[in-house]
């Protein structure tokens, strides 16, 4: 057999499969309203990583997750590509290749079997469910936890038949932790070792069940931790209008979804909503039954087949953990969490494969596993690179849940603010006016929509959205804000700070409230106090460009210049604009709020680089005009003409200096030449002032 099969060979499979599936995600951006935004682009911690920030990420909770090693590996991608989307999504799918190759070896740890870890490796590479931790960034936790949690199960198993190896048991324990401060589902790690342990035929010891202790007390410690994250937010949901008989229902129907939806990946989605109490489908109440059927059947089947039962425990362990017992979030369950739960599903394919070979043919079982698995992965791999694309934008995520629940309220939102987000505020409001058709309680519709007309300046129709979000969700930090946003352009600055005020006290992280209250005080001419609400905002949050833009603004009335002027070339590096255009801009902001030494420095520095830079001599004039430097405007509107002739404007601005001066001839003559190039104000002053 190991003359004709070769598994290094084989193996160079999974790298150009993966790569053929998943190259296209690289050119993906992030998804703006699907954890992206919280986790990654608008995570402080990632996006300025120093010992602090690496503090921080071990001691708090972002967005009632608490998975440090994974928020380190984003701040490393930002570290090294600046931000550029190309380099988390090629992490991620190293990752995946990574984690690929590390499930091979730890099939082959446990089992003889040449074919076995094969097929294993390749199903587990290809499979269409493991799109969603692949292509989603935001995923990455469940790529990150699977690495350390399979490298800690080779390294067990190899220590199995190694009692005095020390080492592999610190390992172990290492790997171990750093796949919980990935992701705390690795508390299942010390229940798989136990299943190892039985697998591997070791006998149950008070030294077997001793050494798994500091396991298991990790455990029970994370998983403390992690309910903890959760309530930080209110995600676990209540289920109490549900009976018993329907939690029982859908929790069966959970573990069963999974290995049905692997087997067979049609109708994908990122969202399975929970069924509305009342409303369950006669599958739900059928699933407890046909569970009970299932383990019926694994335990006799077992008797004989030891990989069966094993496989079987592995995938039950851990998919428990993430059927939603305890309810999180409005989906029942998740593609992406039978990342690692697979692996006991693969092997029982695998399985299947090698005995249906044997028995079909067993003197040339090599060639028909070979292309019964071609067949199989022929099929998967093609699911997944179509699956791929579902996950380019946001935009086509919620597409495709549109799709798969056209009755549901949910995604129509989604959609709608993601749309709001990329500025197409037409297609949004059709989204979230449907999503309002279908639930007309719908809080976050309302608060998505009064975004819009906000932005729209229709602020008194986005005072009452925000109203009714508030009626519906009661009180919130985010849509306080929002409405004191409103409230501050209809000019209701007492009524603004106030929902600014009572949205900082239930959030205090809150940069959005602190942004608003900042433009609010700086309307009331408190520009100190703008400043330092400005600052706090971008403490939070700090690569926000209106904020840096509204606070130049702010330390330009206080005139100091310095620190404007730095805000805004920090807005420049954010959203760079050309750079021709930004020299304009800065120029005639510094002149607009009469900082004339500085623009007439800013403006001169232009020239020197170019002397035919029409534009900064046009607005260098403007600056020497309020500088009261007459002559000097005039020689510069005249370098303008020179270099661009048919600039009207120049012609009609160089007579307004000449008349201001009292030279009527030469204003006339310069209104004649500016009405004939189509000035309608050069040629109403050549009426009214000129014979």
């Amino acid at each position: 057999m190991s003359k004709t099969f070769s598994p290094k060979l084989v193996l160079l499979l999974i790298p150009i499969l993966i790569g053929l599936i998943y190259s296209q995600s690289t050119d993906y951006n992030y998804l703006i309203n699907y954890d992206d935004d919280v986790l990654i682009f608008n995570n402080q911690y990632v996006l300025n990583l120093n010992m602090e920030s690496l503090v921080g990420m071990f001691t708090n909770f972002i967005e009632g997750l608490y998975h440090p090693i994974t928020t380190l590996s984003w701040a490393l991608d930002w570290k090294i590509g600046g931000g550029d989307p190309f380099v988390f999504h090629l992490t991620n799918i190293l990752f995946h290749i990574m984690n690929s190759f590390l499930v091979y070896f730890f099939v082959r740890k446990i089992n003889s079997n040449t074919f076995l870890p094969i097929i294993a490796a390749l199903l587990f590479a290809v499979h269409p469910m493991s799109v969603e931790n692949v292509a989603w960034l935001s995923s990455r936790k469940d790529l990150c936890y699977a690495f350390f949690f399979l490298l800690g199960l080779i390294v067990y198993a190899k220590r199995s038949h190694q009692e005095s190896s020390i080492l592999n048991y610190g390992l172990s324990l290492v790997f171990f932790l750093l796949a919980l401060f990935s992701k705390s589902a690795a508390v299942t790690f010390p229940i798989v070792l136990l299943i190892i342990d039985y697998y591997q035929d070791r006998k149950l010891s008070f030294k077997t069940v001793l050494e798994k202790v500091p396991f298991f007390a990790l455990s029970l410690l994370f998983g403390i931790i992690n309910i903890k994250a959760q309530q930080s937010i209110d995600f676990i949901q209540s289920m109490q209008e549900y009976s018993i008989f329907e939690r029982i229902s859908m929790v069966s129907y959970s573990i069963l979804f999974y290995p049905l939806k692997s087997l067979l990946p049609l109708e994908q989605s990122a969202k399975y909503f929970y069924p509305l109490h009342g409303q369950l489908e006669w599958i739900y109440f059928a699933a407890p039954f046909a569970l009970m059927a299932v383990v019926a059947a694994i335990f006799f089947l077992g008797r004989k087949n030891k990989l069966l039962i094993f496989s079987s425990l592995f995938y039950l362990v851990n998919i428990l953990l993430i059927v939603k017992i305890i309810p999180t979030g409005n989906d029942i369950v998740n593609e992406r969490y039978a990342y690692i739960a697979n692996i006991g599903l693969f092997l029982l394919i695998g399985q299947f494969i090698v005995t249906l070979s044997t028995k079909i043919n067993a003197k040339k079982v090599g060639p028909m596993i070979g292309g019964i698995s071609f067949i199989l992965l022929s099929f998967y791999s093609i699911k997944a690179y179509n699956r791929v694309e579902v996950w380019e934008s946001s935009e086509k995520l919620w597409t495709n849940v549109i799709f798969n629940y056209p009755k549901k309220a949910i995604p129509y939102n989604e959609r709608g603010q993601a749309l709001y987000l990329n500025n197409n505020y037409d297609a949004a409001f059709l989204d979230l006016n449907k999503a309002l058709e279908i639930n007309p309680s719908l809080d976050l519709a309302y608060t998505n929509r009064g975004n819009i007309y906000l932005n729209r300046n229709e602020a008194q129709k986005a005072l009452e959205d925000y109203n009714k979000a508030l009626e519906f969700k009661g009180a919130d930090a985010l849509i306080l804000a929002n409405r004191g946003m409103a409230n501050a352009n209809l000019g209701n600055i007492e009524a603004a700070l106030s929902d600014f005020d009572e949205s900082l006290k239930l959030d205090s992280l809150n940069a959005e409230a602190y942004n608003g209250r900042a433009i609010a005080k700086a309307q009331m001419e408190n520009y100190e106090g703008a400043i330092v609400d400005f600052s706090k905002s971008l403490e939070i949050k700090p690569n926000q460009h209106s904020v840096y833009k509204n606070r130049a603004l702010a330390h330009f009335y206080l005139k100091e210049y310095e620190k404007g002027i730095a805000d805004m070339d920090r807005t420049q590096e954010l959203e760079p604009m050309e750079d021709r255009k930004y020299v304009i801009y800065k120029g005639r902001q510094l002149t607009n709020i009469g900082a004339f030494d500085y623009a007439l420095k800013h403006f001169d520095d232009a020239i020197k680089a170019n002397p035919k830079n029409a534009e900064a001599l046009y607005y260098r004039a403007d600056v020497k005009l309020g500088m009261k430097d007459t002559q000097g405007a005039i020689e510069d509107y005249l370098k303008v003409i020179e270099i661009v002739p048919q600039n009207a404007s120049a012609h009609n601005n160089l007579a307004n200096v000449y008349w201001s001066i009292g030279d009527k001839a030469k204003a006339c003559l310069s209104w004649q030449t500016a009405t004939g190039l189509g000035s309608k104000a050069a040629a109403n002053a050549l009426e009214s002032k000129c014979d």
